[in-house]
């Protein structure tokens, strides 16, 4: 028995170090190679004071951001906060204002908060923040974790405004690390070793064929995804889901006074805040409302209006689409507004002179 329990050990092994060195050295998703190719897109971003494009999707957009915080040495006059649904706002928006854009796909309150940290920790006082709101910012059940990326400033954070600090053995990533000896991430990782890598490519252009972010953080999407047709970006909005809904059960407390918290950090800092509600896809949104298990959205919608007013914001947008006039032609897909949807709510925006003081 000990001798074909060792038999096995000695087969096993090497086929799980192989697995293991493929999924460490090719890594798709980048999760293991630190923060080397988001250096690179910050540092080819800030020497050319251009765009850049042929972007990886796997790219830790987290970490891009906040390297971009860090490295970043001309001043801004906009932040810009959010999920992936305020990441297409860029200075066209604002025309004339130099911004950054600090949107993260699946973005939450605590992704914001660690961002604004970041931002004034090195020097960036912005005169504005737009600060996005999505309803799943107040889902009790949303446990979105990806904000772990940037613990660091999150941590920073507590410290500024209550004195706590997280415990990093708190928050262990231990899904990291078994991940070494996924099958699923190995067959990923040998996709995309066969396939061909496009090098990362400055230049002036604003659209390109592949995904691109802007000089000011902000991203255009490849040709596949602007170039849908009406009928297919419809068909997208009649089936979609949001995995951040679901099991929205209640309000959370703690997330509302954690919004609360951050307003306060920025107002202290001496920025003015907007906030922008991006719209969904009619069909999608017509859905949401006519399912019971959505219907605390409702709920959220008044506690963000209630926000508002207590705390005298302008707010840009509204996440019903006929309240902001925003039809089927003004987006991308189910959640994401296109070009179009983005003047349509911005083309009436003007700064006004206490926001600029």
């Amino acid at each position: 028995m000990k001798k074909f329990v060792v038999n096995i050990v000695a087969y096993l092994f090497p086929i799980g170090a192989v697995i293991m060195g493929i999924n460490c050295f090719v890594d798709p998703a980048h999760v293991y190679s630190g923060s080397k190719y988001e250096k690179q897109m910050v540092e080819m971003l800030l020497a050319s004071k251009r765009n850049v494009t042929n972007v990886d999707l796997n790219y830790k957009v987290r970490n891009f951001k906040a390297l971009l915080c860090e490295s970043n040495p001309d001043s801004v006059d906009i932040v810009v906060l959010g999920s992936s649904r305020v990441m297409c706002i860029s200075e066209k928006c604002f025309q004339g204002k130099r911004i950054m854009n600090l949107g993260v796909s699946g973005g939450i309150i605590t992704d914001e908060c660690a961002l604004m940290s970041a931002c004034y920790n090195n020097g960036q006082c912005p005169k504005i923040v737009v600060l996005g709101v999505d309803p799943f910012y107040f889902n009790d059940n949303n446990n979105e974790t990806r904000w772990k990326e940037i613990e660091f400033w999150y941590n920073h954070y507590q410290t500024e405004t209550n004195g706590k600090r997280l415990s990093i053995w708190q928050h262990f990533n231990k899904e990291k690390w078994i991940n070494l000896f996924s099958l699923s991430y190995f067959q990923h990782s040998i996709r995309y070793h066969e396939k061909s890598k496009s090098e990362l490519m400055v230049t002036e252009d604003f659209n390109n064929e592949k995904k691109t972010i802007h000089h000011d953080g902000s991203i255009s999407y490849g040709e596949d995804l602007r170039s849908r047709l009406q009928e297919e970006v419809d068909e997208v909005a009649k089936t979609y889901t949001h995995p951040q809904w679901k099991n929205y059960s209640c309000i959370s407390r703690e997330k509302s006074e954690e919004f609360q918290g951050l307003i306060d950090y920025i107002k202290l800092h001496g920025s003015e805040i907007v906030l922008f509600l991006s719209p969904y896809h009619p069909i999608t949104w017509q859905r949401f409302m006519s399912q019971i298990e959505y219907k605390e959205v409702k709920n959220a919608e008044i506690l963000v209006d209630r926000i508002a007013k207590e705390n005298d914001l302008t707010v840009i947008g509204n996440w019903d689409p006929n309240k902001c006039g925003c039809d089927e032609t003004c987006f991308y897909d189910a959640t994401h507004l296109n070009e179009k949807g983005l003047y349509v709510l911005f083309k009436d925006f003007q700064l006004n002179q206490r926001m600029l003081k």
